[in-house]
């Protein structure tokens, strides 16, 4: 669940949010914040901050940068987000790179609902140059995309390439040849990752209650089923929220567009970063794919055992992605910020 989704689900049960500073304010109709939303609130309070600090600077629907982190005399790093748009996944990320690194990230258009989402690659990334320019005249630049959003940022780094700018770093975060494969294939091995992924799951939780006394074990049990009807009522909420409705065509509008974008060598080097091992089966284990559109060749950064697509930029995974990433930026020289 995205943090606009998640704030859209706190609006329905009736709470109101605000922040002060590094302060979260919540106020809630007596009964409605339960242990498990506490937990919730309590998670994602950076994400929430973060959030309400950027909606207070960012000039809306007409403009697809958003600050996630605008200060810092560093060269700033340009991320796309996933196929649901959501800039927010980002926030862990930037954080963790420290407060002397800008980070912006590119909203798609057609997230407010009310506006249609564009329909290629190209144009996404043609409207996303044109944005990045007016914080960053010039180059060199620093880009990245993570799922999805690898395959905008690697035609935006196309596209500045072609116009002569330099591209210093393009880093995919888990841009696997799943979304360009046939669709047979695609729904083979996501159903075969899945089932893996599963029984991991399972066997960690399973021995995890193994070391709990009976009383413990029934009600960890407990917690997780109100877990899964609250998310199964937030959906039901969602159906009548207008950024859901958009998020949605937006991840449909998102994943046509790939299907059908032409890809084409690159002449840089590219920086991929890998969940895990698990994850390797998403890209049918074809690593060799990306190697043969990098023509400047390609590194490959695996994350840490049990790390999964979904949880690679959250707590507390992203910490070894952050690292690594700062070493890369800073061996790519993007001390000073050409702005």
């Amino acid at each position: 669940m995205t943090i606009p989704q998640f704030l859209a689900r706190l609006r329905n049960l009736g709470v109101k949010i605000s922040v002060e500073g590094d302060r979260l304010h919540c106020n809630a109709p007596k009964g409605v914040l339960t242990p498990e939303l506490r937990d919730e609130l309590a998670k994602r309070k950076t994400e929430i901050i973060a959030f309400l600090q950027v909606a207070k600077t960012w000039s809306g629907p007409a403009s697809s940068i958003v600050p996630i982190q605008a200060l810092g005399s560093r060269r700033p790093f340009f991320a796309v987000p996933g196929h649901n748009g959501d800039v927010f996944c980002y926030v862990h990320l930037a954080r963790r790179l420290g407060t002397d690194q800008p980070f912006y990230a590119f909203q798609p258009p057609g997230l407010d609902g009310r506006h249609p989402p564009l329909q290629r690659v190209d144009e996404l990334a043609g409207r996303y140059l044109a944005e990045l320019r007016s914080v960053q005249p010039e180059g060199p630049y620093l880009l990245g995309g993570y799922c999805a959003g690898g395959y905008i940022a690697f035609e935006l780094a196309q596209q500045l390439r072609a116009s002569g700018e330099e591209v210093a770093l393009l880093a995919l975060f888990e841009t696997t040849s799943f979304w360009v494969a046939p669709a047979y294939l695609r729904m083979r091995e996501l159903v075969r990752y899945r089932i893996q992924s599963f029984a991991e799951w399972s066997f960690g939780h399973l021995k995890s209650l193994g070391r709990l006394k009976p009383r413990q074990q029934i009600d960890r049990v407990l917690a997780k089923v109100r877990r899964v009807r609250q998310a199964m009522d937030s959906r039901t909420a969602d159906r009548k929220d207008t950024y859901a409705a958009g998020a949605d065509q937006v991840r449909r509008a998102t994943a046509a567009a790939i299907r059908q974008y032409d890809m084409r060598p690159y002449p840089g080097r590219i920086s991929f970063f890998r969940a895990s091992h698990l994850t390797a089966r998403l890209s049918y284990n074809r690593l060799v794919d990306w190697r043969s559109f990098a023509a400047g060749g390609l590194d490959i950064c695996e994350g840490p055992p049990g790390c999964h697509p979904d949880a690679m930029l959250r707590e507390p995974h992203v910490a070894f992605f952050a690292e690594n990433l700062r070493t890369i930026l800073q061996a790519v020289g993007g001390k000073t910020a050409a702005v």
